[in-house]
């Protein structure tokens, strides 16, 4: 709760400094990163018991802390630290004039995050949701002199409405079955009532949809590609993970009566179309940045997989997917924001112009992959290991289904790192003309440190888990 009322203030106070600072300002970011700050601190007490800013009586009404909550918000905070530090300057300059709002709507982004880590009840759900996506509306159109940046907020905004009445009428429709609105009384609905039933449909959709998942996945190439990639760094890992914790929280509320046998059935559908969707569209993508918008949407449908197995190990392999997937992702997106362009064919020889920035592009694409000593092997790891010790008849067919369709990522993954280092830039006056920016000196030793926590992570992920029941 600390973390939702630092974020919320932070964000209210930074909306205020655009009567003073209507030009682009680096105190902006100082605050930001204080901010930041003060909220690793304020949740790190709370955690621990020991500082409150709310009363206890809303800890059961509309919000449920647990240690998982604690620990999750901490990756979001951190997530979010790195994000900034990796983006200040691109935040000052994508519109120098609105540069305070920016700040502000991507702190009301975070304090609908938070909301939503931590819900107890339908109320709390939709506030979250909401306070969340509808900055984003407005960050995905930042870039206005760009016709494709606000075709992507038109499309966002229009689809967003959309899944926000799928998500009432479920929330309706629940309510009209179990008289409350809290999360508890859930455990007592029966499976067959039908308005039950639908609604929880309607909800579970809904949030699929947030999240961008096949087959609710059409928006998500355009609206990535339009975005500026600043944003688009922010909305696909950040956002992305939070709505499928919010899945996760709302899934283990229903007990297996009130789920049904048809559940898992349709997780299961979910899963497996999500996963061809995305790596067979990645693989004919023109650009690097639209291939990364069909990537999220296959790296999403590993972390569905803690839908499918709801027990301790999927609990753990999506905190760490979480964080490996975040940090490779800021990391491909930090390198991505140098170049002018960013088709395939800009990357070639990148290992000999720019051999530092080659080395941690190619930490960030094996990790998504899934190669050992990253931390993406031990993600997915985890996460078909939850799925195998789940049990039933389609647990082993799924797992095996995953295996190909991450052999599969590989060949896209791979094709950027076989430009790096493989393929020698033609000497052609097209290619003369493409730019590609140095990394400023707090680039690297921030993405430096990135990568060397992707690797930790590939060695020693335990190092997460064990927080977990501290």
């Amino acid at each position: 709760m600390n973390a939702i009322i630092i974020a919320s203030l932070g964000a209210i106070i930074l909306m205020l400094t655009n009567l003073f600072f209507r030009k682009r300002s680096k105190l902006l970011s100082v605050f930001a990163l204080l901010v930041v700050i003060l909220l690793i601190v304020f949740n790190t007490l709370e955690g621990q018991g020991l500082l409150f800013f709310y009363p206890a009586s809303l800890n059961s009404a509309f919000f449920q802390f647990s240690n998982f909550t604690y620990l999750f918000n901490n990756v979001l905070i951190l997530t979010f630290l790195i994000y900034i530090l990796l983006n200040k300057n691109y935040l000052l300059l994508i519109n120098p004039d609105h540069s305070a709002d920016i700040y502000a709507l991507l702190f009301f982004v975070m304090t609908g995050c938070f909301l939503l880590t931590s819900y107890n009840n339908l109320l709390s759900l939709f506030l979250g949701i909401e306070i969340m996506t509808i900055p984003l509306y407005v960050l995905a159109g930042m870039d206005k002199k760009n016709q494709k940046s606000n075709e992507a907020s038109l499309k966002y905004f229009l689809l967003g409405a959309f899944s926000t009445c799928i998500l009432l009428m479920g929330i309706t429709l629940l309510y009209g079955a179990t008289g409350s609105f809290a999360l508890n009384p859930f455990n007592t609905l029966n499976t067959t009532k039908l308005l039950g039933q639908v609604g929880m449909l309607f909800i579970f959709f809904a949030l699929l949809f947030k999240v961008g998942v096949a087959p609710f996945h059409f928006w998500v190439p355009d609206v990535y590609d339009g975005t500026p990639n600043v944003f688009t760094a922010f909305m696909a890992t950040i956002v992305k993970v939070v709505v499928i914790i919010a899945l996760l929280n709302f899934i283990n509320a229903l007990t297996p009566n009130c789920i049904g046998k048809s559940y898992k059935t349709i997780v299961l559908f979910v899963i497996i179309s999500t996963l061809a969707i995305g790596n067979f569209s990645a693989l004919s993508q023109p650009n690097v940045k639209r291939m990364m918008a069909y990537s999220s949407i296959a790296q999403a449908g590993f972390m569905l997989l803690a839908l499918y197995a709801l027990n301790d190990l999927a609990t753990q392999g999506i905190l760490i997917y979480a964080i490996v997937y975040s940090l490779s992702t800021l990391t491909i997106f930090a390198i991505l924001n140098k170049f002018s362009l960013a088709t395939f064919s800009d990357f070639n020889g990148l290992a000999k112009s720019q051999p530092l920035m080659a080395c941690f592009l190619t930490v960030a694409l094996l990790s998504l992959t899934g190669i050992p000593l990253t931390g993406g092997f031990f993600a997915k790891y985890y996460m078909l290991s939850a799925t195998f010790f789940s049990g039933g008849k389609y647990a082993l067919p799924l797992v095996i289904i995953c295996l190909i369709f991450a052999g599969i990522s590989a060949v896209y993954y791979l094709k950027v790192i076989q430009a790096m280092y493989f393929t020698t830039p033609p000497v052609t006056s097209d290619h003369a003309s493409i730019t590609i920016q140095p990394l400023a000196t707090l680039e690297k030793s921030i993405l430096l440190l990135v990568v060397i926590a992707i690797l930790f992570l590939g060695i020693f992920p335990s190092i997460v888990t064990q927080w977990l029941y501290f």
